[in-house]
């Protein structure tokens, strides 16, 4: 599943510039990242379980790291159409107190403004006091 998700991330990435007709093999490993993504918008808690072990699977690899922070993390935080359910912040924050490279993905949250300002504030006190989770106001 790990192989199969970053294996996808990857060949998404390429094939924007190089890769216009590899439509099946796309299709025969993208299926991981739409359990992700399928995942994250139903707001499953387990899902975080997924992105802790996709984040452990890389943990010198800033630019993946990024890409889980600044996706489906930041999804689980500030894309639903309510804020993320108690059950949900428990485990974010669980994994990213057990986790740097979870952490290291968490900083690539960008914040909403209807995000509460006690979730803000419970998610960055996880990461190292020398990081500030930027906000974005768009």
């Amino acid at each position: 599943f790990i192989r199969n998700f970053w294996d996808a991330e990857l060949f998404a990435r390429e094939s924007e510039v190089t890769a216009p007709n590899s439509d099946l093999r796309h299709s025969e490993i993208f299926w991981a990242m739409e359990y992700v993504d399928e995942a994250v918008r139903a707001g499953d808690v387990a899902v975080v379980r997924v992105i802790l072990e996709l984040a452990e699977a890389v943990p010198q690899d800033e630019f993946r790291l990024g890409f889980l922070g600044a996706g489906p993390i930041e999804n689980l935080l500030c894309d639903g159409e309510s804020p993320p359910s108690g059950a949900m912040v428990d485990a974010i924050h669980r994994a990213a107190l057990s986790s740097q490279p979870f952490r290291e993905a968490l900083e690539s949250v960008w914040w909403t403004d209807s995000a509460s300002p006690e979730l803000v504030a419970r998610i960055n006190s996880v990461l190292s006091s020398d990081v500030i989770v930027e906000e974005r106001t768009d």
